[in-house]
């Protein structure tokens, strides 16, 4: 007799009209109680797993032995980058199958862990546009309550091109006209957001018997320009490559349904990418040695 997996019992719906309008006027859209409790306490355990074997911590968490190489091998954690119904949600967004995976970061903040300070994530050399659209899937295996750290959004901020750090060392994590705070959420809640969308982690006093689980999924679509591809700080081919051939080999393309998700025809590196956008990186290097740790630099006192 065959088990019944998880996701045969699951409903897989894509968005709602009401929805899609509200993620593109908004920037983001939120689902509480988006995984099973089953799931989140695998998604726990792999991330347990995933601190013990990592060598550097937080500050290395996009390196090639502690990035995403290393998280999509793990069984249910890597699992979420191809979720029926995330993907289901994203086909929405995207239309139909023209998007495919960048990169998964997971961690456990602690009691004690400092801010993110304001920023954003969407991946452009320079940053020119909004054509193409890449979001975010913020997952909280045990939710959030106000300890550790809050997510902080600004809506709408997605329809502004600039930096991904240019509030990082003005505003750091205070709140900004309009901003919402979201330290409320019940376990396996995920906030979708458009990549471009400005947030933050408020630092809190925390709770030492309670850390602040969290994985994210980033996907990008399909279009008439490249993706920088998955690597830090500058993109990397072969990293992006890699990722995906393990994320395939660990099943994650569930019986090749899925496999498209993984395809990195879309992304580039420093040796294909066009010379405006090496000048651009070159430009974020220089950035990055006056203003070294902005993202995550605690707001000076006064």
């Amino acid at each position: 007799m065959k088990k019944t997996s998880e996701i045969d019992t699951l409903e897989i719906t894509g968005l709602s009209n009401v929805e899609i309008d509200l993620f593109e006027n908004q920037g983001y859209l939120i689902f509480p109680n988006f995984l099973s409790a089953k799931y989140c306490a695998r998604i726990t355990r792999d991330i347990d797993q995933l601190i013990e074997q990592r060598t550097g911590g937080y500050a290395d968490r996009n390196s090639d032995a502690n990035g995403t190489a290393r998280i999509i091998s793990f069984p249910d954690l890597g699992a979420l980058t191809s979720y029926p119904p995330m993907v289901a949600k994203i086909r929405s967004l995207m239309g139909a199958d023209g998007f495919a995976f960048h990169h998964q970061h997971a961690n456990r903040h602690e009691e004690g862990t400092t801010a993110s300070n304001w920023h954003h994530d969407y991946e452009q050399f320079p940053q020119t546009d909004r054509e193409q659209l890449m979001v975010h899937c913020f997952y909280y295996p045990t939710g959030l309550n106000g300890e550790i750290g809050d997510l902080l959004i600004l809506p709408r901020s997605h329809q502004s091109v600039m930096l991904r750090n240019a509030f990082s060392n003005k505003f750091y994590t205070e709140d900004l006209p309009g901003s919402l705070t979201l330290d409320d959420l019940p376990s396996g809640s995920v906030v979708i957001v458009h990549s471009a969308l400005l947030h933050a982690r408020r630092a809190k006093s925390g709770s030492a018997d309670r850390p602040r689980y969290f994985t994210d999924v980033s996907y990008c679509q399909v279009g008439p320009q490249k993706w920088p591809a998955y690597g830090f700080p500058l993109p990397k081919i072969w990293l992006h490559q890699q990722v995906c051939d393990r994320a395939l080999e660990a099943g994650h393309g569930r019986n090749q349904e899925f496999d498209f998700i993984y395809d990195t025809s879309i992304f580039y590196d420093t040796d294909t990418a066009t010379e405006e956008q090496r000048v651009d990186m070159e430009r974020m290097l220089k950035r990055r040695k006056g203003y070294p740790g902005v993202r995550e630099r605690i707001k000076p006192s006064t």
